[in-house]
């Protein structure tokens, strides 16, 4: 029920914006705003913070903070009815993305200014505690992952998958268990947009193993975005039904959680019962 909700949501969303994505009709060359909404710990989605809370940098286009006329980075979009009810809060994440079907993969860079002690404790704990970031496109939602634990001197499996799939079988490191391990941030992402004669149909974001770099005072980062377009046959109709799938939206259950809410419910309803019993 709440996954159809999400999807409702995300629908009236979707009919209350404007621009070109009234139609979510896009002409070769037309931006195609990509915006940032949030990042935190994966297994508490409801502790949320600003994406730019971390130390990223702003990507060096048109969008930079230095470009005063043109700049919109880290600016608060005007959000719909079906943004504000779904509890989103979403910025500009700088980047300048074009619904560009014909053209090779293109990329956008920045680098960060040397980490201070309190920029790599951030991402530390960050990494440490398995946050995760969202972005949206055209309405459509993508999560990656901040960065990985690993041994000193970075062993990972180098095979790229979505960072879904790495979040699933993802649980929090505790203290004794991160002693061991070093904070390693992702620093090249790829953002696959799939389309549908002049509609995107699909986004899918991955995460480079062979970017990582570790965290650590004085250490400068360099974040890449790759953006490339496929075809694909898929409707624009469907484009939602992915979201509705179990295994997409598979968050662990907080069964402490559950038992205390009903635990509360069954004391109110007894306070409730003895006040009618002394008053009737």
């Amino acid at each position: 029920m709440m996954k159809v909700l999400a999807v409702l949501l995300a629908a009236a969303s979707c009919s209350l914006v404007n621009g070109d994505v009234s139609d979510h009709k896009y002409k070769s060359g037309e931006h195609v705003e990509l915006w940032v909404n949030k990042v935190g710990p994966y297994a508490n989605p409801q502790e949320a913070y600003e994406y730019y809370a971390l130390p990223y940098c702003a990507p060096e286009t048109k969008h930079h903070p230095e470009a005063k006329e043109t700049g919109k980075w880290n600016e608060l979009k005007i959000h719909s009815l079906g943004e504000r009810l779904g509890g989103h809060s979403l910025r500009h994440s700088g980047h300048d993305v074009t619904f560009a079907p014909d053209s090779a993969v293109k990329s956008e860079s920045c680098t960060t200014k040397p980490l201070t002690a309190g920029d790599a404790a951030h991402f530390s704990k960050a990494v440490q505690h398995r946050w995760f970031y969202q972005m949206y496109l055209d309405d459509l939602p993508v999560w990656g992952m901040v960065g990985e634990m690993l041994p000193s001197g970075g062993a990972v499996d180098k095979k790229e998958k979505d960072d879904l799939q790495r979040l699933d079988h993802m649980g929090d490191l505790s203290d004794a268990d991160a002693s061991t391990l070093q904070p390693y941030v992702y620093t090249s992402r790829n953002l696959i947009v799939s389309y549908h004669g002049d509609q995107i149909v699909k986004v899918d974001l991955t995460s480079d193993p062979k970017s990582l770099e570790e965290v650590k005072e004085g250490a400068q980062f360099t974040f890449t975005l790759f953006v490339s377009f496929v075809q694909t046959e898929e409707e624009f109709h469907s484009r939602f039904d992915r979201y509705l799938d179990h295994e997409f939206f598979k968050h662990p259950i907080h069964w402490f959680s559950v038992f205390n809410s009903f635990m509360m419910v069954l004391f109110l309803m007894g306070l409730v019962a003895l006040i009618l019993r002394r008053t009737l």
